[in-house]
């Protein structure tokens, strides 16, 4: 295809997606009196893509860039063995990246590419700690209602009642997020308790940086994060690690953790970060293939974000070639037994697949199984890599060796290393593996061209979930005019007239006081992040200057040009890419406090209303505010540059820098002129930054502060049971209308 040709294409898959917003614009300008259902549109476009034509536009320059790395999704259970797996394919095998402590530990992991390597960690927040207490008192709930059902059933005679409740509940699978929660709380809590410095250093630091020379600290350096007794463990949200390592010069890897995250947060994430993927690796251990865990892992593919490139790598291979009767089958022959292994693991991945391959996105490997579906054992592939120093593995490893020497001995030796060596290669089967990848990185051009039909795919896909969810909403107006009665309704009015003088102040109060402390939290939050991107670049600077002798015994400064060219334009592209994501975790943040706190006052102030529900009272404060979402904007470094005294400033400086672009390293006076400009340059962002970020956020708050927000409330919540109470006056013309709507909503593609 021409270039012009792709211009065109591009521009036109653009428009119609812009068209559905245009479309859904038209709707809530057509019925814009109708409170209650402007308010379900724009809930329902909340939690979709459909923000606005510039977030359309955003994201579209985002997705849709031919010039940036293939991204690969890992996709399993914890303990599928995907770090062994990344361990093997990236380091040779050496135990770099630590393994999951335990499935609600598990931390979201991307590596990248880097030319200075850095580690950066995301911690929970304040609001994630809100969502793990909710969840620990659900699980406190379940605890006393298990207990009590098992006395009953026992008749009181039960040994040790709280044991028995804690097991039961533990052997019901759905129950894995409260457990977790449970979990995870109460070790912050204790921490919190007897650690108090640690917690608040977590609390007040989103991000943390820490810098490595080579790849072997990587396991030294994170070891407080994420092994099973580092202090930090329980506080890790996602890991990114920035490696200069040339594999990753094409490909970006995501490690997904494989479990029904209790952090909604780090769920969210890790679903948004996967939809990017062009290509998944499913891990799926070779002794527990397809359980439930591996299903729920699986099912955060979607053939809705257009991942076009799927394989399967059944994981731990070793633990299935031990067992007796497969060694028995084969007679000792290690190729007849991974061969009658594969067999039947292939059925059982097709029939598995079959039965969850509803949209159609499994077709590729249901239609070739044996190229799309591999094995690795990660274990064999470290001991292939490591053979020279067996002296030193693990008893885990020697026991795994003695055990392919005793069932195995054609293909394994104690003596015979070159035999052992080359079965342990093929066990570990990391050659095929990397094929894939180096198949997938050929494919870049073809893949990276496709995401337009990929962001297609993905804004068409959530304009059905709004006609879905609208829809939904229209159905259920229905059956409430059909069921509904005016005289229920009517008491219902009456009730919240009755109730109004009463609970408006509190909701006022309660709302002042929740903004409150969220303006002095984001302006905290913020300044902390800004003055840690700054603390990082310094470090980095520093690193790279360097001293040599020069004559009469002094020394001379010089630098790497392009090293430090690269950090700093790194240190602008991280300011921009917080932005975003900042802005929309921040507002949801308000609107979950705001929620909370008025839906306790409604909840304990009129019991008696039929209607109220969380939902619909978290609905409505979401409609309240839902205005201010994209007020919340930080300054990126491109709006920066029009304030015309920072542009200036800013030049002279980065002319500097410029100055020696073209050369590879600078020393003397010169390296000291490049650093004078660097640091000149990076003052006046920090500076600048800080400036905006104080006037936008005090903007933002005083425009919240002086909202009538809890009349509004009120008044639409009224207006709500008024219209409703209207439409069951009329019910055959009311009927009529919403199915009218509903046609107009089904059109809007």
């Amino acid at each position: 295809m021409s270039t012009v040709n792709k211009d065109n294409k591009d521009k036109e898959v653009l428009q119609n997606i812009l068209k559905i917003q245009d479309n859904i614009d038209k709707i809530k300008e057509k019925y814009k009196d109708d409170a209650e259902f402007i308010d379900e549109i724009e809930t329902s476009c909340y939690k979709s893509l459909f923000k606005g034509k510039k977030r359309i536009e955003e994201d579209f320059k985002e997705q849709v860039n031919t010039d940036r790395n293939i991204r690969v999704g890992i996709v399993g259970r914890v303990k599928a063995g995907k770090s062994s797996l990344l361990n093997s394919l990236l380091f040779e095998g050496r135990d770099i990246l630590p393994k999951a402590p335990t499935p609600m530990t598990a931390a979201l992991t991307q590596m990248e590419y880097s030319k200075i390597n850095y580690i950066e960690i995301e911690f929970i927040t304040e609001d994630d700690m809100s969502l793990l207490k909710e969840q620990k008192e659900e699980y406190k709930k379940l605890f006393e209602r298990t207990r009590e059902e098992i006395n009953k059933e026992k008749e009181g005679k039960v040994e040790d009642l709280s044991k028995e409740a804690e097991e039961r509940i533990k052997a019901n699978d759905s129950n894995e997020i409260l457990i977790a929660s449970n979990e995870i709380y109460y070790n912050i809590k204790k921490i919190k308790e007897n650690n108090k410095n640690i917690y608040d250093e977590v609390m007040s630091n989103t991000i943390k940086r820490i810098d490595f020379n080579n790849i072997e600290e990587i396991k030294d350096k994170l070891k407080d994060y994420v092994s099973s007794d580092g202090i930090y463990v329980n506080f890790v949200k996602s890991l990114k690690l920035y490696i200069n390592l040339d594999i990753l010069k094409e490909i970006s890897i995501l490690d997904t953790p494989g479990f029904n995250d209790p952090l909604a947060t780090r769920n969210e994430k890790a679903n948004q970060l996967l939809s990017k993927c062009e290509a998944i690796l499913i891990l799926t251990p070779s002794t527990h293939n397809f359980s439930r865990s591996d299903i729920d892992a699986i099912n955060r593919i979607s053939k809705r974000e257009g991942i076009q490139e799927i394989y399967v790598v059944i994981s731990k291979f070793d633990d299935s070639l031990l067992s007796d009767d497969i060694v028995r089958k084969a007679d000792g022959d290690l190729d007849n037994a991974i061969e009658n292994v594969l067999d039947e693991l292939y059925d059982n991945i097709e029939d598995n697949f079959n039965k969850i391959n509803n949209d159609g996105v499994f077709d590729n490997i249901l239609k070739n199984v044996k190229k799309r579906i591999t094995y690795s054992s990660g274990m064999c592939a470290n001991m292939f890599e490591t053979f020279e120093n067996k002296a030193k593995w693990d008893n885990e490893k020697k026991k795994v060796f003695e055990n392919f020497c005793e069932k195995y001995s054609d293909y394994f030796s104690e003596k015979e290393n070159e035999l052992s060596i080359l079965s342990l290669k093929k066990l570990g089967n990391i050659k095929r593996i990397r094929e894939i990848l180096k198949d997938v990185e050929s494919k870049k051009e073809d893949l990276l061209k496709d995401s337009l039909r990929k962001f297609d795919k993905r804004y068409k896909a959530s304009a059905d979930d709004i006609i879905k969810e609208i829809t939904n909403y229209i159905d259920r107006k229905e059956r409430q005019i059909d069921s509904g009665t005016t005289e229920d309704k009517t008491k219902e009015i009456n009730n919240l007239l009755k109730s109004y003088d009463k609970i408006k102040p509190m909701i006022h109060s309660t709302y002042i006081d929740t903004l409150r402390i969220w303006e002095m939290n984001i302006d905290k939050e913020l300044i902390n992040i800004l003055d840690k991107h700054y603390a990082n670049l310094n470090i980095s600077i520093n690193s790279l200057i360097k001293e040599k002798d020069a004559m009469f015994g002094k020394k001379k400064k010089y630098i790497n040009v392009q090293e430090i060219l690269y950090i700093f334009n790194n240190y602008i592209r991280e300011f921009n890419n917080f932005n975003l994501n900042f802005r929309i975790s921040k507002y949801m943040e308000l609107e979950n406090s705001v929620s909370k706190n008025i839906i306790s006052i409604f909840s304990r102030e009129m019991p008696d209303n039929t209607e109220i529900s969380n939902s619909s009272i978290k609905n409505l404060i979401s409609n309240v505010t839902i205005n201010y979402q994209n007020k919340i904007e930080f300054v990126t470094f491109d709006e920066l540059l029009k304030d015309k005294v920072f542009a200036d400033k800013f030049k002279d400086d980065f002319n500097t820098v410029n100055k020696y672009s073209g050369k590879s390293t600078v020393e003397g006076k010169d390296a000291e002129n490049l650093i004078i400009g660097v640091n000149g340059a990076k003052e006046w962002i920090k500076h600048k930054f800080k400036e905006q970020i104080d006037l936008r956020i005090n903007k933002l708050f005083n425009e919240l502060n002086n909202l009538d927000f809890s009349n509004i409330l009120l008044r639409k919540y009224q207006n709500k049971l008024e219209n409703e109470l209207r439409e069951l006056k009329d019910k055959s013309s009311s009927i009529d209308k919403w199915k009218k709507i509903k046609k107009e909503i089904r059109n809007i593609i």
